[in-house]
């Protein structure tokens, strides 16, 4: 357990689990889905289609992408910047280590990001630039071994910050001097 205090509020992480799955948004959930374009409610949907990358015909217009179950490496910084209208994002249980600088950006709509259950270790700073819409970030089940006070650059408006059953064993000074609005870390 970690035990952070700043600003007169403390912040608490623990072993514990919190599933936010794609009905919460958008009303459905997929168990195994891979059909071409848009559904009428605007899901892009690739849910265990055994994708190695994070496919290059995204619609502009899609507000759900669920790319989640797959076996994507990484998210190459800039393919993502068409996604303006996107609402939620989820990326959960691949096998993306790293998070580079701007790979969001431009996503200035996104209100839920999941990066859960993959192996990150490594988030570089201003990797969530351009997420000023951004409410709930999902990191649970990674490997990420510290908070650093450059991982939230870019992201004040978020609400939730979930990083339960990591490596967590440090919170730099300063990492939350920014995020004003959390109210779950």
């Amino acid at each position: 357990m970690l035990w952070h205090t700043q600003k007169s509020v403390t912040f608490f992480l623990t072993v514990g689990l919190l599933i936010l799955s794609p009905s919460e948004f958008s009303g459905r959930t997929f168990k195994s889905t891979c059909f071409q374009g848009l559904n009428s409610k605007g899901e892009f949907c690739r849910t265990n289609c055994f994708l190695l990358q994070v496919p290059r015909d995204i619609p502009a217009r899609a507000k759900y992408v669920w790319l989640n179950r797959n076996n994507i490496t990484n998210v190459p910084k800039g393919i993502l910047r068409n996604l303006r209208t996107c609402i939620a994002l989820n990326l959960g249980r691949n096998l993306i280590s790293v998070i580079e600088k701007g790979t969001f950006k431009g996503m200035i709509f996104l209100k839920y990001l999941s990066l859960s259950q993959n192996r990150i270790s490594q988030i570089k700073s201003g990797a969530f630039i351009g997420l000023v819409s951004i409410q709930t970030l999902n990191m649970n089940r990674n490997c990420l071994g510290q908070l650093n006070s450059k991982m939230f650059i870019g992201i004040r408006k978020v609400r939730k910050v979930l990083v339960y059953l990591n490596q967590m064993s440090t919170i730099q000074d300063g990492t939350l001097d920014n995020l004003h609005y959390v109210v779950q870390i």
